[in-house]
C-alpha cells in the first residue's frame, strides 16, 4: 500500500481535474453535477497566477480566464513545496502523471529508453527557465495567458470543448510520444511551473538525504530517478530538477533501510504515506476554508465598469460571457423581458449568455443583421435610457425586441428610422 500511495494521489488529482473540466462543460448548458466544482481549468490552475504576476501586482487584477481561486491554490502548492519540495510536480500534476504512465507503458513494451548527450541535456535543462520568463513577459504585454495556445496540460482536459486549441493538442501528442523514449521530457526541459517550484529544493524543510555510512553504492537511487539526477554521490538532494517523487528512497529503490529518506532538521524521517496524507489535508482544508470564507472565486463577477463620474455603467464593457441573469440583476431588467425580446425559450432564460446568441441565430462576426453581444447592449441602452453609441457600433436588435420597446414607449422618435432599419426578424 505505501508503495502505491503516490500513484493513488496522482490518480485522485487527475480524476478530480478531469471531472471539474467535464462539469464546467456541463455547467455551460445548466447540467452541472452537484458536489463537483465546475470552474474552468484556468480559473484554478496555480500557474495562471504566476504567468499573470505583473498584472496582479501592478493592477490587483487577474489576466483573462484566471481567477482568484488560482492564487489560493498557488499559495497551497508553495506551502507544500516549502515542506517537501515540488510535490506538485511529482504527486499532483496531471500532465506529469500522464507522462509517467505513458513511459511506464513504454517500458513494459520494452521500448528502448534514450538519454541525451550530457552536454545537450545540461543545456536543454536551462530552457524551462527561459520559457518561464518568456511566458511571464508576454502575458504582461498582452494581458492574457500567452502559454494557452501551446499548453499540453490544458489540451488534456479540453479536447472535447469549443475552447480547444488545436496547436496545444499537437504539443500534447509530441510530449507524450517523446515521453515514450525520454521519461518526463516536458518536466525536464520545458515546464515553466516546474522551473519555479524547483527552486524550493534549495531551502525546503524536509530534504532527501543519503547516509554515506550505510550506502552500498548500488546506484539504484540514481538509476530509478525519472529526472536523471545523480543521487548516489550526494548527501542531500538539492537539485532543482528533483520532483520529490521519492523513487530514489529506501521505500522505493534503495535496498538498505533508512539509507535514502526524507528528513527534517531533526533527522526524523517522514514516510511516503505521511507526504500523501499531508498533501490531501493541506489541499482539502485550504480550499474548503477558502470556499467557506468566500475567498475562492472561480468566476469573474459580471458587473460592467462604472463611469468615473458615477453616472452609471459603461455598456461598452459588457462582454459576451455575461448571462441574461447577470444583465437582469445589474440593470434591473426582468428576465422574462430579456428572454422574450431575444426569442429565448423560458427554460433557457437562466442559462443563456450573450455570446450564445450568435451561434443560435447563425450570424457571423460583423455581418449585417448580426445578433449578439452588441444587440444586448443596444437593447439595454434603449430599455433603460443609458448612453451607448449603437449607431457607430452598427448593432442590430430582433424584431421582438423592437416591438417590446415600442410598446413601452422606449424608442426615441429621432432614432426610430435608424432603429427600424437595424431590426431583424429571427428565424
Amino acid at each position: 500500500m505505501k508503495k502505491k500511495i503516490r500513484k493513488i494521489v496522482q490518480v485522485a488529482f487527475f480524476v478530480l481535474v478531469g471531472l471539474m473540466a467535464i462539469n464546467h462543460t456541463l455547467a455551460e448548458s445548466g447540467k452541472a453535477l452537484p458536489l463537483i466544482g465546475s470552474a474552468s481549468i484556468h480559473a484554478v490552475c496555480p500557474f495562471g497566477s504566476v504567468a499573470g504576476l505583473y498584472q496582479l501586482v501592478t493592477t490587483g487584477t487577474f489576466v483573462k480566464k484566471v481567477q482568484g481561486a488560482s492564487l489560493i491554490v498557488l499559495y497551497l502548492v508553495l506551502l507544500l513545496s516549502l515542506l517537501f519540495g515540488p510535490v506538485f510536480c511529482g504527486w499532483m500534476c496531471p500532465l506529469g502523471a500522464i507522462q509517467e504512465w505513458f513511459n511506464a507503458l513504454a517500458k513494459k513494451l520494452k521500448i528502448p529508453q534514450k538519454k541525451l548527450p550530457k552536454s545537450v541535456d545540461r543545456l536543454l535543462r536551462q530552457l524551462r527557465y527561459v520559457v518561464l520568463i518568456m511566458v511571464m513577459v508576454k502575458t504582461a504585454q498582452v494581458g492574457a495567458l500567452a502559454f494557452n495556445d501551446i499548453d499540453p496540460y490544458y489540451a488534456i482536459f479540453n479536447f472535447w470543448t469549443d475552447d480547444f486549441v488545436v496547436s496545444s493538442g499537437y504539443v500534447l501528442i509530441v510530449v507524450l510520444l517523446v515521453g515514450l523514449f525520454v521519461e518526463r521530457a516536458w518536466c525536464k526541459y520545458i515546464c515553466p511551473f516546474g522551473a519555479l517550484l524547483g527552486i524550493t529544493n534549495k531551502f525546503r524543510i524536509f530534504k532527501i538525504r543519503r547516509s554515506k555510512t550505510t550506502c552500498i553504492n548500488c546506484k539504484l537511487c540514481t538509476a530509478n530517478c525519472p529526472m536523471d539526477i545523480v543521487v548516489h554521490d550526494q548527501e542531500v538532494v538539492s537539485n532543482a530538477q528533483c520532483i520529490s517523487c521519492m523513487k530514489c528512497t529506501s521505500e522505493q529503490s534503495c535496498p538498505v533501510d533508512k539509507t535514502v529518506q526524507l528528513e527534517a532538521f531533526s533527522k526524523k524521517p517522514i514516510q511516503m504515506m505521511g507526504i500523501g496524507v499531508t498533501i490531501i489535508l493541506v489541499m482539502v482544508i485550504g480550499v474548503s476554508g477558502a470556499i467557506a470564507s468566500n475567498h475562492f472565486p472561480t468566476e469573474t463577477e459580471k458587473i460592467p465598469t462604472k463611469f468615473e463620474d458615477g453616472s452609471g455603467y459603461d455598456l461598452d464593457t459588457i462582454k459576451g460571457s455575461y448571462a441574461f441573469t447577470d444583465i437582469s440583476e445589474v440593470f434591473d431588467i426582468p428576465l422574462d423581458v430579456l428572454g422574450t425580446a431575444f426569442g429565448i425559450p423560458e427554460a433557457e432564460w437562466t442559462t443563456i449568455k450573450n455570446k450564445d446568441l450568435k451561434e443560435r441565430y447563425g450570424s457571423e462576426e460583423g455581418e449585417a443583421g448580426e445578433i449578439g453581444n452588441g444587440s444586448v447592449k443596444m437593447f439595454i441602452s434603449l430599455y433603460k435610457n443609458l448612453p451607448y453609441d449603437y449607431e457607430t457600433a452598427g448593432d442590430y436588435i430582433p424584431l421582438k425586441a423592437f416591438e417590446l420597446l415600442d410598446a413601452e414607449g422606449k424608442i426615441p422618435e429621432d432614432k426610430r428610422n435608424y432603429i427600424e432599419s437595424h431590426t431583424v426578424t429571427l428565424e
